[in-house]
């Protein structure tokens, strides 16, 4: 069978575009702008998610304070000092209450640890591979 002659070489075609000054001004002013948009909002991140927490928590504490409102039959101000105040005793039982097993939790950890850390090479997987590194010693 004889061998099949390789496809002729296509002519390259060339194309000529005609842009406006004003057209290639707009890309690149929308492209600064986005630019500079996305700069304000990485320099912002932090105020923004502060304010969006915020926002979020108006909107699901709102039911709250107007019932309240409308219940004691008190001003808003007042209902909503009510629920922060609320909102703070909850946050201070929890405390209370989480904060003993969580302290007895970090003294077993600390005695715990120089067990932990030897056993690494145990690990399956990268166990190996920590233990030749020796990884309990960097630890």
């Amino acid at each position: 069978m004889p061998a099949a002659d390789p496809a002729p070489p296509r002519p390259m075609r060339s194309r000529t575009v005609d842009l406006e000054v004003r057209s290639v001004a707009l890309v690149v002013a929308a492209a600064f702008g986005l630019s500079a948009g996305l700069a304000v909002l990485r320099e912002t991140r932090v105020v923004l998610t502060w304010i969006v927490i915020g926002t979020l928590l108006a909107l699901a504490l709102d039911p709250v304070v107007a019932a309240i409102e409308r219940r004691l039959h008190v001003r808003r101000t007042i209902a909503l000092g009510i629920v922060i105040a609320g909102l703070i005793g909850a946050a201070n039982l929890v405390v209370v209450a989480v904060a003993p097993a969580a302290t007895r939790e970090a003294a077993k950890f600390s005695t715990e640890l120089p067990r932990v850390v030897n056993r690494l090479g145990e690990l399956p997987i990268v166990g190996p591979r920590l233990a030749r590194a020796d990884a309990p010693r960097q630890v």
